[in-house]
């Protein structure tokens, strides 16, 4: 029974040997400049939905290591904005937080790193053609990070795949405008602009705006400015209808 057990568990470690070797995880693990102590992990941040069940001992696949990617790449990115805008309040900050976790960030980060190379799965010329493959993978890929090495180690990952990107969304903030957001789904669906109707607010000292279209209250938002009511507004109405 002993020796049974030994045989099983040296053929498991071969097992992820070969797959380590298979796909060049070497490679992978250079590009991102850190190498993993527990190769497992990698692995299975790699090992598709699709590639369950090829071999009895894979039974398992990178989802909850998505969910976990997700989270922590939500923490670093507001980290990240509350530390760079430190003028800028929620509603700017929940904007620009929501483009760049969007699904076209994440995608160019996973291309960049060619993670179609290391996936693994039986059909991966259908996947590729798929951007939350590469969304889904690097999630993963930074949830495996942070169970093999912890929080720092992913924060300085994730930054120098994304510093590039990073800084031209800096660069460009104006770009992430919730009321231009707000107009174009309006003009597509609708045929019409949104009406703000923006009042002063006494009791707050500030600013109240009420947003419609065609004529129905979507929501209103409250800002120190009118300016900053019309954007809160806009946001929480992109937020309802999710745009963002």
């Amino acid at each position: 029974m002993v020796i049974t057990g030994c045989c099983f568990l040296v053929e498991y470690k071969n097992i992820f040997k070969r797959l380590y070797n298979k796909n060049n995880l070497l490679e992978l693990e250079k590009s991102l400049n850190y190498k993993f102590r527990n190769k497992k992990i990698l692995i299975t941040s790699l090992i598709h939905s699709s590639f369950k069940g090829t071999c009895p001992e894979i039974d398992f696949d990178n989802e909850r290591y998505e969910f976990l990617g997700d989270s922590v790449i939500s923490f670093l990115i507001s980290t990240y904005l509350f530390e760079h805008h430190k003028s800028k309040d929620e509603g700017f900050l929940s904007t620009l937080k929501s483009k760049i976790v969007s699904k076209d960030f994440l995608y160019e980060l996973g291309k960049k790193l060619a993670l179609e190379k290391f996936i693994f799965t039986p059909v991966i010329d259908v996947l590729i053609k798929n951007k939350s493959t590469y969304e889904n993978t690097f999630e993963s890929l930074m949830g495996a990070i942070y169970l093999d090495g912890g929080l720092k180690s992913t924060k300085k990952v994730f930054f120098a795949v994304s510093k590039e990107k990073l800084s031209n969304i800096d660069e460009n903030e104006s770009l992430f405008n919730p009321k231009s957001d707000l107009q174009e789904y309006s003009l597509k669906k609708f045929h019409s602009l949104p009406f703000y109707d923006t009042k002063d607010d006494h009791n707050n000292k500030g600013y109240v705006s009420s947003i419609y279209i065609e004529g129905k209250l979507l929501c209103w938002g409250y800002g120190k400015s009118k300016k900053e009511a019309e954007r809160n507004a806009a946001l929480l109405a992109c937020k309802k209808i999710k745009i963002h």
